[in-house]
């Protein structure tokens, strides 16, 4: 079979893998890609901007980039404003990195076809992508943009083309329309393209047109989206950057405070965004040999590619290890290099043979391997959806809880509660001590729902801690029941001139 027609069925089998594995966790566990605070965003924002899309108005603000709810929003014009349409964005791009994985990695090294299937099967079945395409957050579908950008960067650095340069760059705007992080990927790309250019013996004039080219399309994409709120009290699809404070002693700390609170983790934060190589949830544990392989066999190939594949994976672990969190869906962005550095020593130790039965060895440990990633893949997805189900089921606990009509405070389900329940479920990170009266003594009842255990801890001195405070000693609390970790008041009993009437106005 020609190798051009080798390519197109393994990228249609690793597609198809990836495709089937992602819809079967989607019909067997029936997970709707909705938990925590942050997919309610996504889908909510993606909502609102279907309906603006339809009015032909212009995109409301959001905290985060807009390229994910965007593709959200258009795939809601088919579906319909559902979760579903959301939900489909993230299984298509997550299949996607499978195929795109393999071509990256043959790309590199035209021969490694065993290798390049090798890091396209870990893509299809690893736990924390596998995850991720089943949610609705923008991760999968910034992978798929920003590992594309790598191979249009990768044929560039072989053919010096500006079309490719061009692709490259376009498809790395689209990433960082989507997730901010891949901006710092712009590093090791400008350097594999100078580096190239050199070597080509490029004239000057001609690499600054391509160059331009390739800035040009970069600022229209990410420029558009700040269009519309140029004139805004503040800059929208920016939240994260303003949140972000980067300081490279994190990478020694386990014990942090951001604006998420006091965290204390088990790891340094650097260590801990290095465990991937080693992580089951990434690449299985017995897989680790093929990487050493693997940055062995950069030698091998050509510097500007070497150098796109290393400073990628070196550019993101810098900033990863900087910052103030430590969480595995942040690391989702070292992926691609891993398995491109897995596919490349894979092939070379396949086609290592110094005794007989040797090959057939390597391929054992790669099957065992996969065949671990894909069973701690379920565990995570067990993990996850019974993390989900008990959160829902504390929302319809409290719910069922309330007389008709009541507000529900609550902090870390109130999205959850919202969207699973009818109750009026208010947040109460977004509230102050001049506006809880209102809430807590208002003409109607107010109950809280609170995890006082992990707000005493991880949010003491920020607004959960100081409200919930506040409501103890102004509103008085009286304690309904307990559930999962969270606790069910009734409160305002202590608000002037409630005391008696509301005592019995609720259960």
């Amino acid at each position: 079979m020609r190798p051009a027609a080798t390519r197109v069925r393994d990228t249609a089998a690793l597609f198809s893998l990836a495709l089937a594995v992602r819809a079967a966790v989607r019909l067997v566990s029936g997970f709707d890609g909705l938990y925590g605070q942050d997919p309610f965003a996504y889908l909510g924002y993606a909502v609102r901007l279907h309906d603006a899309l339809l009015a032909f108005q212009p995109p409301p603000p959001f905290f985060w980039p807009i390229g994910y709810p965007l593709l959200a929003a258009l795939a809601m014009l088919v579906v319909g404003p559902h979760a579903a349409a959301a939900q489909l964005v993230s299984v298509l791009a997550g299949a996607a990195v499978a195929p795109l994985v393999y071509l990256l990695v043959r790309e590199v090294d035209e021969d490694a076809r065993a290798g390049a299937l090798l890091a396209g099967a870990a893509a299809a079945v690893g736990a924390q992508l596998l995850l991720s395409s089943v949610s609705v957050m923008s991760d999968a579908c910034g992978l798929a943009w920003v590992v594309l950008s790598a191979l249009a960067m990768a044929r560039f650095a072989r053919r010096c083309e500006a079309r490719w340069l061009a692709a490259a760059a376009l498809a790395l705007a689209l990433a960082v329309l989507t997730r901010w992080v891949y901006a710092l990927a712009a590093l090791p790309w400008a350097v594999a393209a100078v580096l190239a250019w050199r070597q080509a013996r490029v004239r000057l004039a001609r690499a600054v047109a391509a160059a331009a080219l390739a800035v040009g399309l970069g600022a229209a994409v990410l420029g558009g989206q700040f269009v519309w709120h140029a004139r805004g009290a503040g800059p929208s699809h920016a939240g994260d950057l303003q949140v972000v404070r980067w300081d490279p002693a994190n990478a020694v700390r386990a014990t942090v405070r951001n604006s998420d609170g006091v965290f204390r983790y088990r790891y340094p934060i650097g260590l801990f965004y290095a465990l991937p190589a080693l992580h089951p949830a990434f690449l299985f544990p017995l897989l680790a040999p093929f990487l050493l392989l693997g940055v062995a066999a950069l030698r091998t190939v050509p510097r500007p590619i070497a150098l796109l594949l290393a400073g990628w994976l070196a550019t993101v672990w810098v900033f990863l290890a900087g910052i103030a969190w430590e969480n595995p869906r942040f690391s989702l962005a070292l992926l691609a290099p891993l398995l491109c550095l897995l596919g490349l020593g894979g092939e070379r130790a396949l086609r290592w043979r110094p005794a007989r039965g040797a090959r057939a060895a390597v391929a054992g440990v790669c099957a065992l391997g996969l065949a671990g990633m894909l069973a701690w893949a379920i565990r995570d997805l067990r993990a996850l959806v019974a993390a989900k189900d008990a959160s829902v089921a504390v929302s319809r606990w409290a719910a069922a809880a309330l007389p008709p009509g009541a507000t529900l405070l609550t902090f870390g389900l109130t999205e959850t509660a919202a969207y699973y329940t009818s109750v009026d479920a208010v947040e109460l990170y977004n509230e102050t001590p001049a506006t809880l009266p209102r809430r807590a003594c208002g003409p109607r009842r107010a109950y809280l729902l609170l995890d006082e255990a992990a707000v005493a801890t991880q949010w003491a001195g920020l607004a959960p801690h100081v409200n919930f405070l506040w409501l103890r000693e102004h509103a008085g609390l009286e304690r309904i029941g307990q559930r999962g970790g969270y606790t069910l008041w009734r409160l305002g009993d202590r608000c002037p001139g409630t005391a008696a009437g509301r005592g019995a106005s609720g259960p």
